[in-house]
């Protein structure tokens, strides 16, 4: 049976069993008030869906308030399979950086690293068939290579 308990005591809002919330207007929201967390649990996935496609699901404020998102350990994926992910503002990686895709571009002035080497041609096996090293664009005369 699905049912909505309210406690008064609390101020709580249950809802039970596979009862679900539908919120419908033109601008309908969820609004915490409290000083405290607002949480949303559960034993299986959190799912939000939007089927505006040109604004998605925003996460965040325009207060400049901080969002994490999985704090607690395990992964969280940005975006989906082919599909483009933008952040705009600084992004800060505490931890190893891992990228599988063919190519990584960047549009930077000066990159900086503290590693003395820089390995190029990883994983190469059999005869030495390619070259390897830097070239440099110096401007539309005097490069040889490339």
């Amino acid at each position: 049976m699905s049912e909505i308990v309210y406690d008064s005591k609390l101020g709580n809002v249950e809802l039970s069993n596979t009862l679900g919330l539908t919120l419908s207007g033109t601008s309908t929201r969820v609004k915490h008030t409290g000083t405290g967390t607002m949480a949303m649990s559960s034993t299986g996935p959190i799912t939000l869906e939007s089927s505006n496609t040109a604004s998605g699901i925003t996460m965040g404020s325009t207060s400049g308030v901080p969002v994490t998102i999985g704090s607690g350990g395990g992964s969280v994926t940005v975006g989906l399979e082919d599909v483009m992910a933008t952040f705009n503002g600084d992004v800060t990686i505490t931890g190893d950086l891992t990228v599988s895709g063919d190519t990584v571009s960047h549009d930077v002035v000066t990159i900086q690293t503290e590693d003395p080497i820089l390995r190029l041609n990883e994983g190469t096996t059999g005869a030495n068939t390619s070259d390897i090293g830097f070239v440099g664009d110096r401007g539309t005369t005097g490069n040889p290579v490339g």
